[in-house]
């Protein structure tokens, strides 16, 4: 909420004073309803090497008791992986409205939004954990961490993705 405070001296001057208050609300919570991996690089042969790019769907679910308008989504690498996975592109999506258990997936697109992408570092060793933490506001303020867990396997050919439970 954006409210002004007005101040007036005895003289008649006038001062304006901006405030917003945040209302945090207790029955809207949100989560990870499931994304999808997609590598983006040649060859394409569905085994992410270092320095491969990926493209992710990501989901978002309303499991509170009320409806959430404007909600929006940031994709953003934790602060323990960063070294090795780059965010490639802005990866803000519009999720609009979401009733109560109603999930919305970031779309090629539409709403504002491509599907964010990323890539694998080249140092990146087998085995490294690769954090996500996909950032979630909604009109009021209110917003959500949401982390997404992604981890490189060794394989012969070279480093598999595999995906991580998300809660």
């Amino acid at each position: 909420l954006r409210l002004t405070y007005r101040l007036t001296d005895s003289l008649g001057l006038r001062w304006d004073l901006p405030i917003e208050l945040v209302v945090l609300r207790e029955d809207v919570e949100m989560e990870i309803a499931g994304y999808d991996l997609t590598e983006t690089s040649q060859p394409g042969d569905g085994i992410l090497t270092p320095g491969e790019a990926l493209r992710l769907r990501i989901g978002v679910r309303n499991v509170g008791t009320t409806r959430v308008d404007d909600v929006v989504g940031v994709l953003e690498s934790a602060e323990d992986t960063s070294e090795f996975i780059e965010i490639l592109e802005d990866a803000t999506c519009a999720h609009g409205s979401l009733d109560t258990d109603r999930a919305h997936y970031t779309e090629r697109w539409t709403n504002g939004c491509r599907h964010p992408s990323a890539r694998i570092d080249e140092a990146a060793p087998p085995n490294t954990p690769l954090n996500l933490i996909y950032r979630v506001r909604e009109h009021l303020g209110n917003g959500w961490e949401l982390p997404i867990s992604l981890k490189v396997l060794a394989e012969d050919t070279g480093v598999a993705l595999e995906r991580v439970d998300a809660r």
